[in-house]
């Protein structure tokens, strides 16, 4: 697939204008369709890396955040898909990358803006290791139908036989998960791969083609953040309830073993709580200009401090004006935040239920606070 071959009726991003689709004529009915019959979204904002080599998957999983040297090898073109991030030695967020795992090695897809200091870190921890890794030319597309599901009451597979057959014919590696709910199969398809013949196909299966736009609305949906636009960096797994097991679409965790910044991950997990937490907000709908990710968010109407910022932000063919935010933890869900830029002013109200809410129960603080308790009773 070529970076320059737009989806029929495409709208180019305004980021990656010669690279990826915005949306295809009609976005609120492609969100739609990625709740009912399934879309096919253009994620070439995304590059591929290539990880090979005999010690690739032990080598690669001491560097990750998340498990990955336990994924299935399950075919050439056939893989679990899972969410990664590298951390800092203080436990932020570095890099991150959707990871799928074939016969041939590890393919991680990254933002462009990121490929090559991801690429720079990876080649720099090789050492002796027997690992190559490069860059390839490979497109990042997904397909996406919240509509489907294990389960076999419904059982509504998220690829058709016919689809998973095409696939195979065309060596595109699929690779399938679940993150934050979104049941996707992102899609590595090779520069071989003839792009227009690919997606006419993929259409003719009942697939409706959209972009990023409806992506986005998918991610502020389920509050699934984007390094490039919803993260600064000093952000922390916890922050974005990004801390678990891989098949919750988790960038780190903490049963894996020993990675850089997870004595800080694991200390948050058992006894602290992390600085912010992120929050999905409903805009106020009265104008039609948005605020742009960075913009700061405010407490009160005067903008006297700001107690956070905004993120990624888009327009959902249910909700309305949608982005996420990243706040101070003591920011209160009716707490109503204020935003402002140099174009205009707005209000906006967080939506709880979406919005990630710190635990504060950790069993290793409450024996903690309970040792602190027992020895001021005998005055220790």
């Amino acid at each position: 697939m070529t970076t320059s071959y737009q989806f029929p009726q495409g709208v180019p991003t305004s980021t990656h204008p010669t690279a990826s689709t915005w949306h295809c004529g009609d976005p609120f009915a492609e969100q739609r369709a990625a709740h009912d019959t399934g879309v096919l979204i253009d994620l070439r904002h995304l590059s591929v890396l290539h990880v090979a080599g005999e010690d690739a998957p032990s080598w690669l999983h001491s560097l990750l955040a998340q498990k990955v040297v336990d994924m299935p090898v399950l075919s050439p073109t056939h893989s679990e898909l899972r969410h990664a991030y590298i951390l800092d030695a203080h436990g932020h967020i570095c890099e991150e990358c959707w990871v799928a795992r074939t016969p041939d090695g590890y393919f991680l897809a990254t933002p462009r803006e990121h490929r090559d200091s991801l690429q720079e870190y990876l080649t720099s921890m090789v050492f002796w290791s027997n690992v190559t890794v490069t860059t390839t030319d490979d497109s990042v597309c997904a397909i996406v139908n919240t509509a489907a599901t294990d389960t076999a009451a419904t059982s509504q597979p998220l690829l058709s036989p016919a689809v998973s057959a095409l696939l195979d014919s065309k060596h595109v590696i699929t690779a399938q998960g679940c993150p934050r709910g979104i049941p996707t199969a992102l899609l590595y398809i090779p520069p071989t791969t003839d792009c227009a013949s690919l997606v006419n196909e993929l259409c003719a299966t009942g697939l409706t083609t959209t972009g990023k736009w409806t992506w986005d609305a998918l991610r502020c949906a389920a509050g699934l953040p984007e390094i490039t636009t919803d993260m600064d960096d000093k952000s922390l797994p916890h922050e974005y309830n990004s801390v678990g097991e891989p098949d919750t679409g988790a960038g780190a965790s903490v049963t894996k073993g020993c990675y850089r910044g997870q004595e800080t991950v694991a200390k948050i997990h058992n006894v602290g709580l992390p600085p912010r937490r992120q929050i999905v907000l409903l805009l106020d709908g009265s104008s039609e200009v948005r605020p742009v990710p960075g913009t700061d968010l405010y407490a009160d109407a005067d903008y006297r401090k700001s107690v956070g910022r905004i993120g990624t932000v888009v327009d959902h063919w249910e909700y309305g004006p949608l982005a996420l935010g990243l706040v101070r933890r003591t920011i209160e869900d009716s707490q109503e935040l204020f935003w402002k830029t140099d174009e205009d002013a707005g209000k906006a109200s967080i939506m709880g239920e979406l919005s990630v809410h710190p635990d504060g129960h950790r069993a290793g603080r409450e024996a903690v606070q309970s040792f602190r308790s027992s020895a001021r009773h005998r005055n220790l």
